[in-house]
Parts: C-alpha cells; sequence; structure tokens
C-alpha cells in the first residue's frame, strides 16, 4: 500500500470526529506522512491492513490488536515525528474498546489522550491533533480540559479568512463545511450556522452541502460530539 492510499485508508477508517476529524485548514499543519525508515513503514501498512479486515467482518482478528497497540508504540520509538502512527494508534486503541457509546472510561480515554499528548507536546501547533483531544476530554467528561483545547481552536479559526463565494470547487466546499462544523464544535455555532447557511444558499443542489446543512441544524451538538463512539 502506497503512502497515499495508506493515508486514504486511515482517515475512511477514523470515524471518530465526524465531518471535521482534519478540518482547521489543515495545510499548513500537514507532516507529510513521511519517514525513511522500513520498519516503521511496515509496522503502519500491517496496522491497516488488520484494521481494514476487523471493519470488514473479520471480528476475530480484533485479538492481534494488542500486539498491533505495542508494534505501534515501537514505531513511534523509532520515528517520533511520523504522525500516521499516532493516528494508528488511536485507531487501534479504538478497534480495541469494550466501552458502551457514552459510557465515561477514564482507562480507555486516557489512553486516548496520552497519545494525542505525546503528539502536541512536539507539535503544538497541529489542530488537527487538538481537536481530537478536546473531543476524548469532552467525551472523558473533562470539560476544562477540553474547553482550554477548544479555547485554542476558537483563536485559531478567528484567525482565519474564511470566504464563502458562488464559484468554488468541490474541495474548497468541503473545507467551509469543515469549518461550520468545527465552528459548531468550539462551540460558536452562530458562525458555524452562518457559513453553512451561505454555502446552502450558493450551493442548494450539492450533495454535501445538503447533508451537512441538515445536520448542523437538526442535531444538537452533544449528538454531533457523541454519535461517532469510539
Amino acid at each position: 500500500m502506497n503512502s497515499l492510499n495508506q493515508k486514504t485508508a486511515i482517515y475512511i477508517f477514523n470515524f471518530l470526529l465526524f465531518i471535521c476529524v482534519s478540518a482547521c485548514g489543515q495545510s499548513k499543519y500537514d507532516y507529510n506522512y513521511k519517514t525513511s525508515n522500513a520498519e516503521v513503514i511496515a509496522i503502519n501498512n500491517n496496522a491497516v491492513n488488520i484494521f481494514f479486515k476487523i471493519s470488514s467482518g473479520k471480528k476475530e482478528l480484533k485479538d492481534s490488536l494488542p500486539k498491533v497497540e505495542k508494534d505501534l508504540r515501537q514505531a513511534i520509538q523509532l520515528d517520533t515525528n511520523y504522525k500516521l502512527s499516532y493516528i494508528n494508534l488511536i485507531n487501534c486503541i479504538v478497534a480495541s474498546k469494550n466501552v458502551r457509546p457514552f459510557e465515561r472510561a477514564p482507562e480507555y480515554f486516557g489512553k486516548l489522550i496520552n497519545v494525542c499528548n505525546s503528539w502536541l507536546n512536539m507539535h503544538d501547533d497541529d489542530m488537527d491533533m487538538r481537536l481530537k483531544r478536546g473531543v476524548f476530554y469532552e467525551r472523558a467528561g473533562d470539560t476544562t480540559m477540553s474547553n482550554k483545547d477548544y479555547a485554542i481552536l476558537e483563536k485559531y479559526l478567528e484567525g482565519l479568512n474564511i470566504i464563502v463565494e458562488k464559484k468554488m470547487n468541490s474541495e474548497q466546499i468541503s473545507e467551509v463545511i469543515n469549518y461550520a462544523f468545527l465552528f459548531v464544535t468550539v462551540r460558536k455555532p452562530k458562525k458555524g450556522f452562518e457559513l453553512i447557511d451561505q454555502l446552502n444558499s450558493y450551493y442548494p443542489n450539492n450533495p454535501s452541502v445538503i447533508s451537512s446543512y441538515t445536520a448542523i441544524h437538526k442535531r444538537k451538538r452533544e449528538e454531533q460530539i457523541y454519535q461517532f463512539q469510539y
């Protein structure tokens, strides 16, 4: 699996942060998922392969996840700046979960938060990972810590020049949709509604805009945060 397909695979499998999992204008925070370490690449390829097999119905492979987790932690030690190892480790912990939706499990969320911490300790400007951590904190019931991450995300968003125009390509539309959801996540729903309403007025027949408009207006914020359970 080449690096592009591997990156795509990760985001297909990573169903945590609803539509805005990699929002935040990530071009600045894209760490390119590059490594020259062949062992690190092999470990991550194996992890993605197992994730897909599990999601395809081969639940018996969940028994192999403890070893996958151990290998991914080793991959992080081998190359601490290869972000894909951290994302795969998050996915591995998620796939191993034995908690019910909406259940607060300190040990479970603690592991996820610790993975985010490991990355953010080196790359504190990564808004994608900060978003993940903020949601993990909130799901764990620690609103004080989640609000700290959301405040940083809010400040970041305020510094962006987000423009909705009549002639936008699909990538630009998707980016604005991501921002709209992100504003709702960081408890600034008014701006999120404004963005999605503008998109809907310009692109009323766009399937992504239609579904996102419905989701933002009809779901409570908490449903967006909790519906896709790790």
